[in-house]
């Protein structure tokens, strides 16, 4: 187990993007960190259930591109602009009638912006996606049950899609290798409600927040800046605070 929990964090380095950080979207649950200054030709976000401020900010940035809600469980938010087409269905691992790759969506696009919570199917997605992330742009998603083992069996049952913690983790690894191939992983940050989980005498958080730019996007190689920031980073339940993350890979020491 503990082998594999470091070959994650392995998967995990941070790096310092071109262009400043901010936020869109509440500063609780529901808002997320991005990357700013870039042009999108499709926005995509999957898993909206009725919480759509990120939805709000980030089409009122960009206006005049196709933009798609994606949602399996509720009905169209009220909020929802009329703009952006609602589609009732699973994102996966398949293309089917009550599931979607995205692939059918993205096909006509190459700098798509996709943001994503659908409680562990993230990594399914990923590995079956994997060809054509080379079209997303920005990525934006919580990345749920990381480090499962330790984990309570109510939140195995909840994110691990069926899979034994093991077969899970695979699906963990290989969706971040595929991601690092096309992509740098530019934002670290918690969801303060998850439980962390000791590795090597370190608290890593098992329900991060990830946030990746295409490597066609400039960095500034490795992030050395502390996390979480100030006035960007909000805790995802304002009741309990933000943990400090200062630790490899998500900060290296400055030179």
């Amino acid at each position: 187990m503990g082998n594999i929990n470091t070959e994650i964090l392995e998967e995990l380095v941070l790096y310092s993007p071109t262009n400043g950080k901010k936020r869109l979207g509440r500063n609780e649950d529901g808002g997320y960190v991005v990357v700013g200054g870039y042009e999108y030709d499709c926005f995509i976000s999957v898993g909206i259930a009725n919480e759509v401020s990120f939805e709000i900010d980030f089409y009122e940035e960009n206006l005049d591109i196709p933009s798609f809600a994606i949602e399996a469980v509720s009905k169209r938010p009220s909020l929802l602009p009329d703009e952006i087409v609602f589609i009732k269905k699973r994102v996966g691992f398949d293309d089917n009638e009550k599931m979607t790759t995205l692939s059918e969506y993205i096909e006509n696009y190459n700098d798509v912006f996709i943001k994503m919570d659908i409680e562990g199917a993230e990594w399914g997605w990923i590995n079956a996606f994997g060809g054509s992330l080379k079209k997303v742009k920005q990525l934006t998603f919580e990345a749920h049950a990381m480090f499962p083992h330790t984990l309570s069996e109510r939140l195995k049952n909840a994110h691990c899609q069926g899979l034994q913690p093991s077969e899970f983790q695979d699906n963990i690894l290989s969706g971040l290798r595929l991601l690092n191939d096309t992509h740098n992983l530019v934002h670290v940050y918690e969801n303060n409600s998850g439980p962390f989980i000791d590795i090597g005498g370190i608290n890593y958080p098992s329900f991060p927040i990830l946030t990746y730019l295409r490597k066609d996007c400039e960095t500034n190689g490795l992030n050395r800046a502390g996390l979480p920031i100030e006035g960007v980073d909000f805790p995802c339940y304002p009741k309990k605070p933000n943990h400090e993350m200062n630790i490899w890979p998500f900060v290296f020491p400055k030179e």
